[in-house]
């Protein structure tokens, strides 16, 4: 029939299926209250500010910036290995251990700079569209043997990767 209807008294049998799962009608899940640890999970994306590039570093907990000027593209796994070492180290002077100049990373040398103080690991997620840009073999090796997991949002999908879009990396531009 084109239109079907009920009056307000007919009751139906119930679907097999609930009946026998014993599903119910329930309200949908509050929004999580889970807050992750300062430097546990962080956001970053690549901009392209008048010829500059500039990876962009958000911590999802604090709400902390970080901005590292690039002079290459290919530069962002440098730059995310001297980031882990400034975050991780961050009761100590910013950037004493600096990176090689080479393009290769060093894990060991992460490790045993903060073995020798005492510091351990904080960061375990990183964030980023999937544009493509900082995919690398040797970076993802060196965020495995760091247990630094990796999550990837829609490319330009300001809703999946809006800390790092809307947070302040566009604030940046203007």
């Amino acid at each position: 029939p084109t239109t079907f209807r009920f009056k307000p008294t007919t009751s139906l049998p119930p679907c097999e299926c609930c009946h026998r799962s014993r599903a119910r009608r329930q309200p949908a899940p509050s929004a999580s209250a889970r807050q992750p640890r300062v430097l546990a999970e962080i956001h970053f994306d690549l901009f392209f500010i008048q010829g500059d590039i500039l990876l962009y570093l958000v911590d999802r907990a604090s709400r902390m910036e970080w901005g590292y000027f690039l002079e290459r593209k290919n530069d962002v796994k440098l730059a995310i290995q001297q980031f882990i070492i400034d975050c991780n180290q961050s009761e100590y002077e910013i950037c004493s251990l600096i990176t090689p100049s080479s393009s290769t990373l060093d894990v060991d040398a992460i490790r045993t700079e903060l073995q020798s103080k005492g510091l351990n690991q904080n960061i375990r997620m990183f964030y980023s569209d999937n544009a493509g840009e900082h995919i690398d073999s040797e970076l993802t090796t060196m965020l495995f043997d760091l247990y630094i997991d990796q999550a990837f949002a829609v490319v330009e999908s300001q809703h999946q990767n809006g800390l790092a879009e809307h947070a302040g990396g566009w604030s940046l531009m203007k």
